[in-house]
């Protein structure tokens, strides 16, 4: 992926994500094609980059069930560090995120759990069908 881009999601620069867009606008298409990559959904939400993560979330839903080389979702990533703010938003676009298997077959619940993040168990289990 780009330096741009991914500086522009860990700084959350969403002036630049559309520059970006404008110059390549097949550039969200190419880094989908890689599997099993960080992609900008990602590096923001590890940055805590929640208006970038919004804002690319809703240009490339793909995104929001890529897994990263570690085989974890932004909704994983997210719930790992109690980011519940980002958490809701990726739940509202796919309630099934929150079923969603990764490394280990861990689900974001699983994340949030091990890190004792109540606020995102809690997002998680609500409305939950199992």
């Amino acid at each position: 992926m780009d330096e741009r881009f991914i500086g522009a999601a860990q700084t959350g620069d969403v002036e630049t994500l559309y520059n970006l867009i404008q110059g390549d606008p097949f550039v969200l298409d190419k880094i989908d094609e890689v599997p099993f990559v960080d992609t900008p959904l990602h590096v923001a939400i590890s940055a805590s980059q929640t208006h970038f993560a919004k804002e690319i979330a809703s240009l490339k839903l793909s995104f929001v069930v890529n897994l990263n080389q570690y085989g974890y979702s932004p909704t994983h990533l997210a719930s790992m560090v109690g980011q519940a703010e980002i958490v809701k938003e990726l739940i509202t676009i796919d309630p099934k995120l929150r079923l969603l298997m990764g490394r280990e077959k861990t689900t974001p619940l699983h994340c949030a759990a091990m890190a004792g993040h109540t606020n995102v168990i809690n997002l998680l289990l609500d409305g939950c069908p199992q």
